[in-house]
């Protein structure tokens, strides 16, 4: 079986293989566009979209089709031609990877541990309370994670992953040696994190690739569910910059205000960040859209109302600065997620998160 090559950024991967589309649609290609691809070692499968083969092919013969249209795509990092380590790697964050890395284990322990609390003794379960109560008091205008796993560290986690491991554990994780190993990485480098001591480059490539391993670990355990998590993406993490998670709506249904407690008010001019994570259990490219809704319109709709950001990949960061159009209560931003395949989960995506806020009016309004 053949490598697929893949050095793109996933943002650029996507809207390069957007613009061959484009030219494969004009009149002058016509009905001959297969015959084109088919030059260049693309073959489509009946009912994909040209976007979606150009991106399966892989990107090395992607590019060769956006050269033949006189694109320009980005050419492969010098590092990759000669099979040594891309230098860009250097630049991986180790916090989030490290974060992500913590996520996907609370979420194999979630998945198949559910009576894990009862597996600690009451003193271990005391100090996981004092320790949310401390956050909930240190960090002020912060909404804290009320899940006591969230609490855990990293060593705790370890200790709950090796008790269960056979058959719990075991079914997503598969082999002991190496899972061990990808732990006692990530705990190498929580330490240095923590004290806090360099991480070095090589030590960051090691940290993504075991948080890596473990997500994809977990998107397959995902795939074999009878549910919908077998076919479709699924939002793994979605908090702003004040801790707070979105309300999780595959369906994009409109939360009850009776249930949104203690939101916070934003002035026109705030500026907030979201991190957002999510897996495929076929390892497609991930496409989110964010968007700014009134209260009261159904967040089904957002493509009704123009994009905050629209971007591609696994993890990414995106921001909304308030501005008087956001002005009312319970404003809604809505976090839509799809593949970059022909089908989704809800017509035209696959996940969704919902955030609600108040937005005050300007003073001189």
């Amino acid at each position: 079986m053949s490598v697929v090559s893949k050095w793109m950024q996933p943002g650029t991967r996507f809207n390069l293989a957007r613009a061959v589309q484009s030219k494969l649609n004009s009149p002058s290609i016509g009905t001959d566009a297969s015959i084109l691809l088919r030059q260049f070692d693309v073959d489509p499968e009946p009912g994909d979209s040209w976007t979606e083969c150009l991106i399966e092919a892989g990107d090395d013969k992607l590019a060769e089709v956006a050269k033949h249209f006189g694109l320009e795509p980005p050419e492969p990092p010098e590092a990759e031609a000669q099979g040594e380590i891309d230098p860009s790697a250097a630049d991986i964050d180790a916090y989030a990877e490290l974060v992500s890395a913590e996520t996907a284990l609370r979420d194999v322990i979630r998945a198949v541990v559910p009576d894990w609390i009862e597996q600690l003794d009451p003193e271990a379960v005391a100090k996981l309370e004092a320790k949310r109560t401390e956050e909930d008091k240190r960090r002020d205008g912060i909404a804290v994670s009320k899940d006591l796993l969230d609490y855990t560290e990293i060593y705790q986690l370890k200790e709950l992953i090796s008790r269960n491991w056979d058959p719990a554990v075991k079914s997503i994780l598969d082999d002991k040696k190496r899972t061990d190993v990808y732990l006692d990485i990530i705990l190498d480098v929580r330490n240095a994190v923590g004290h806090p001591r360099p991480v070095y480059a090589s030590e960051r490539l090691l940290l993504a690739g075991a948080a890596g391993q473990i997500r994809n670990q977990l998107a397959a355990y995902r795939s074999k569910s009878s549910g919908p998590e077998a076919h479709y993406p699924s939002i793994d993490s979605a908090r702003d910059s004040g801790g707070r998670e979105g309300h999780k709506s595959p369906r994009l249904v409109s939360v009850s205000s009776a249930s949104l407690a203690d939101l916070p008010r934003l002035n026109v001019g705030d500026t907030i960040i979201f991190e957002l994570e999510a897996t495929d259990p076929r390892n497609r490219d991930l496409w989110w859209r964010m968007t700014s809704m009134p209260n009261g319109e159904p967040p089904s709709l957002f493509k009704r109302y123009p994009p905050l950001i629209e971007t591609v990949g696994n993890r990414v960061t995106a921001s909304w600065t308030v501005d008087e159009d956001d002005v009312g209560e319970y404003r809604q931003i809505v976090v839509a997620l799809a593949s970059t395949g022909r089908y989704h989960r809800e017509g035209e995506w696959d996940d969704g998160v919902i955030f609600h806020y108040h937005v005050n009016p300007p003073p001189d309004a």
